[in-house]
């Protein structure tokens, strides 16, 4: 690698208020960041909101730009974009889209018109919780066009999420989502306070869930 051309900039797009699975994804990565060849930037375009861990972000140097939402205002969301990536995408050398379905592809159809040379699309999701409409349906059929004429490189979180998202002839690169297991090594301490602050007994069998219940791979 090019020591003159570090750090690498990239624009990320996935951040939201809430957090959840993708928002933790992407701080974990954050975290583990060497700032001297790679900076990460975001778009939060939700820009009536914060996003979670914005103050961590500002303060690690990081930008974090905002746009309206397109639910809200489209006309207007849509030429935030416009004069965000008109005066910032020479200084990105890759965006990345992270989605769970392909209602949103803009950035990365923008990203190549604005010349940004890597374009990518990550999948975060193995399928619809709920049924679609044909309205969502036929957005996701054009956004297929717009994202084999956009995008430079598929990421995926598992192989269900590529090919439900990407289909079985477009090649994709999972990567897996990273757990931290010095975490997760069990204390017994720590264990025997949760147990007393839940009025667990000693002899209770306990079984814990983080997370939704819905199929997932």
């Amino acid at each position: 690698m090019n020591q003159d051309l570090l750090p690498v900039k990239v624009l990320q797009i996935g951040m939201t208020r809430n957090i959840g699975g993708l928002e933790t994804y992407l701080m974990q990565q954050f975290d583990h960041l060497d700032r001297n060849k790679v900076v990460y930037d975001f778009v939060n375009i939700t820009n009536e909101y914060d996003i979670v861990f914005a103050d961590k972000i500002r303060k690690a140097g990081s930008k974090i730009f905002g746009v309206c939402s397109r639910h809200k205002n489209p006309l207007k969301h849509y030429w935030q974009w416009i004069k965000l990536l008109r005066k910032e995408s020479k200084n990105y050398k890759a965006i990345v889209l992270n989605t769970n379905s392909l209602e949103y592809i803009f950035p990365l159809f923008l990203g190549k018109i604005m010349g940004i040379p890597v374009r990518i699309i990550h999948s975060h999701n193995g399928g619809f919780e709920n049924k679609i409409g044909q309205i969502r349906r036929a957005l996701i059929s054009f956004n297929r066009i717009l994202m084999k004429w956009s995008v430079t490189d598929y990421f995926a979180c598992s192989n269900l999420a590529g090919q439900w998202m990407f289909g079985n002839t477009q090649p994709f690169t999972v990567i897996h989502n990273a757990i931290n297991t010095k975490d997760l090594v069990f204390n017994d301490k720590v264990r025997q306070i949760k147990r007393s602050e839940l009025k667990f007994d000693d002899e209770d069998f306990v079984v814990g869930h983080v997370g939704r219940f819905v199929y997932r791979i």
